[in-house]
C-alpha cells in the first residue's frame, strides 16, 4: 500500500464526506467499505466522491458570497452539511480575513453560526466572553480562543450576531 500524501489527504477527505453530509448510516458502514476494498479503489469509491465533489462545491458557493466589513468576512447560506467550520477557515486562514461569521441558516432546522478571528484578533477579543454572552441568551454555545460555534432557534440568530458585532471593529 504505497499512498502518496495526497492520495492519503483524499482518502480523508472522502471517509469524512460521511460525517460531513450528516449521514449516521454512512458513517457506520464505511468501515466495512475500508474492509472490503483496495486503498487504491477507495480513491475512486463513487458514493464517496460523489460525497465530497456536492461538499466542496457546497464550501466554494458560500465562500462565493462573502461579505466584508472591516476585515471581517460575512457569509450565510443555507445547507444540510456540516460545513460550517471549514468555510471560516478558508475565509480567515487562507483569504486572509481578520475573522470570519458564517451563519448556516437553516441546518436541519436550526440556526448554526460559527465566528473564527485570526491569532491577531485573538489578542483584542476575548472569545470566553463573547461565549458566555452567547450562551447566557440560551444557545447550545462553545470553542476556544479563537473560535466561536452556536447552533439555536432560527429566531435568535440575530441576538447572536449583535453580541458578536460589538466585537468587530
Amino acid at each position: 500500500m504505497n499512498l502518496s500524501r495526497a492520495e492519503a489527504l483524499r482518502l480523508v477527505e472522502l471517509i469524512d464526506s460521511n460525517y460531513i453530509a450528516m449521514e449516521r448510516e454512512a458513517v457506520e458502514e464505511a468501515v466495512r467499505v475500508l474492509l472490503e476494498n483496495e486503498v487504491k479503489d477507495l480513491l475512486e469509491y463513487g458514493p464517496w466522491v460523489r460525497k465530497a465533489e456536492a461538499i466542496r462545491e457546497a464550501i466554494e458557493s458560500a465562500v462565493s458570497s462573502v461579505e466584508e466589513k472591516n476585515g471581517f468576512a460575512f457569509v450565510e447560506f443555507e445547507s444540510p452539511f456540516n460545513i460550517i467550520s471549514k468555510v471560516a477557515r478558508k475565509l480567515v486562514w487562507e483569504m486572509n480575513h481578520r475573522g470570519a461569521v458564517v451563519i448556516n441558516g437553516n441546518f436541519h432546522g436550526k440556526a448554526q453560526l460559527y465566528f473564527r478571528i485570526s491569532s491577531e484578533e485573538a489578542e483584542r477579543i476575548d472569545m470566553a466572553e463573547v461565549i458566555a454572552r452567547v450562551k447566557a441568551l440560551g444557545t447550545n454555545a462553545g470553542g476556544k480562543r479563537e473560535v466561536l460555534g452556536c447552533v439555536c432557534e432560527r429566531d435568535k440568530i440575530e441576538d447572536v450576531i449583535a453580541i458578536i458585532e460589538e466585537y468587530l471593529r
